[in-house]
């Protein structure tokens, strides 16, 4: 290729195992470090304070229950993202409490499994509570055994609580717990005056994302654009999509991201007007498109990543132009990020753009722009958004009615969907187009952390070329 750093970016391993031609995986980051999430609880207890005015409060996180698969098996655990980012804490049945007393006691507790030998020799090591304090930097640790307990004793001491109110299972314990209180009123003990979301306040706090986050996003951005550079390379009439697949997860967990952010999406054909396809064991085919949205999870972030192709190396003369309208959407669109700018502004760009290149063409009849945005005619062949916030949720926690900040993350991916219709020349029939990227805002503009996979349609085709 004409760019070397692209060339240095495409170079792979046999296999397609590694990011770099010398076989070294990308540095580490250190995980084990439990400072930065003590600190988050900081930001958290100082927040709620300056909420309650400076009154006694008590924050009450869970970390989740294992989901049974059918009989005796179970899925993969996942942690609740707001406790995994307040604790770095994984083990399912853990509990989190932050107290304040509104004066000088400050206390962070966990609670979670006691060590059992047992159980350890069927599912592995259990944290217990001298590591779960130590290590996780909590000033108390209990076993789950003792969470009414500790609970309702910081509960008797709070004029407010806050929790994940929306969570139905999580109100009915807290009513459990208020309901302690409420046959201790002859006592003098009060239930909390004031119930807090604790969801929306931690919300905003992670929307803006720390050093630590925005190192360990840009390493999952580079390993899912290398995945789609070596799908890019092997993808060749008569794979089937789920071969494609195949090599995604094949890259990811060579590359130490054992999960994947979402399902992935390896759509070819007339699969890629599907918005959420998932793999099959459809066989690709000469002169059709493959669309691929697919991203790791790595160290509990997402990246979102999603690239559309040519199965034989070489767009056809309407798959070329759909694509250059998606592509010239997506870089109006990134042009509107930038502080201060209002969240909806990318899509509006987006949107604008793809509705007057499509009246161009002849596929949205039209010809006034403005008649056509505001009548939604373009949402035949563009029907959802821009793009959303982007961490430990690839649908990421965070307001949309707000203006960008530094240090934000979101993805940006307009597409085009063209299905057979009467009305629509039959060259566009089952084109299927959308690029995204991940996106991080700066103090100016901002900056693309998953172009190592490239978009630019010359370089797109050159790589795909088999």
């Amino acid at each position: 290729m004409k760019d070397s750093k692209m060339q240095k970016a495409n170079t792979r391993e046999k296999g397609g195992k590694h990011l770099t031609s010398k076989s070294k995986r990308l540095s580490k980051i250190n995980s084990e470090n439990y400072e930065k999430f003590k600190k988050r609880r900081i930001t958290l207890r100082k927040n709620l304070q300056q909420i309650t005015a400076g009154k006694p409060f008590t924050a009450i996180l869970y970390s989740g229950d294992e989901t049974k698969r059918n009989g005796d098996v179970s899925y993969p655990f996942r942690c609740n993202s707001n406790f995994y980012y307040l604790t770095g804490f994984s083990e399912p049945n853990a509990w989190m409490v932050i107290f304040s007393d509104g004066k000088r006691l400050n206390e962070d507790i966990i609670m979670s499994k006691k060590k059992d030998k047992t159980k350890e020799l069927w599912d592995g090591i259990i944290i217990g509570q001298r590591k779960a304090k130590t290590n996780y930097l909590f000033d108390k640790a209990y076993s789950t055994e003792a969470v009414d307990r500790i609970v309702v004793s910081k509960l008797e001491e709070s004029e407010c609580v806050f929790f994940p109110i929306a969570e139905r299972s999580f109100s009915q314990r807290i009513s459990r717990w208020l309901s302690v209180l409420t046959n201790k009123k002859r006592m003098g003990v009060d239930n909390p005056g004031h119930l807090g979301d604790l969801s929306r306040v931690i919300e905003n706090q992670r929307v803006i994302k720390d050093t630590h986050e925005l190192k360990v996003m840009k390493k999952a951005a580079r390993i899912s654009a290398a995945a789609h550079r070596e799908a890019m390379k092997i993808s060749r009439p008569g794979l089937k999509e789920l071969d494609i697949e195949t090599a995604l997860l094949q890259v990811f967990r060579n590359n130490e991201a054992y999960e994947v952010a979402y399902p992935s999406i390896v759509a070819s054909g007339a699969n890629a007007c599907i918005l959420h396809h998932r793999a099959s064991s459809r066989i690709l085919q000469k002169n059709e498109l493959i669309l691929i949205d697919a991203g790791c999870e790595f160290n509990g972030y997402a990246s979102d990543i999603t690239r559309t192709f040519p199965v034989s190396g070489k767009f056809t003369k309407a798959q070329k132009l759909i694509y250059e309208i998606v592509l010239l959407a997506q870089r109006d669109a990134i042009q509107k990020i930038k502080l201060g700018e209002k969240y909806n502004a990318p899509h509006e760009a987006a949107v604008r753009s793809i509705t007057q290149n499509l009246i161009n063409v002849g596929l949205i009849k039209n010809r006034s722009v403005d008649e056509a945005v505001e009548t939604q005619e373009y949402r035949k062949f563009y029907m959802h958004r821009t793009g959303h916030w982007l961490g430990l949720d690839v649908h990421d926690v965070g307001s949309y009615n707000t203006t960008f900040k530094k240090n934000m993350v979101l993805t940006v991916e307009p597409g085009v969907y063209i299905r057979p219709a009467k009305d629509i020349p039959r060259e566009f029939w089952n084109i299927g187009i959308r690029i995204e990227d991940d996106v991080i805002v700066k103090e100016k503009g901002c900056e693309l952390i998953s172009r190592e996979v490239p978009v630019k349609l010359d370089e797109v085709e050159q790589l795909s070329s088999f």
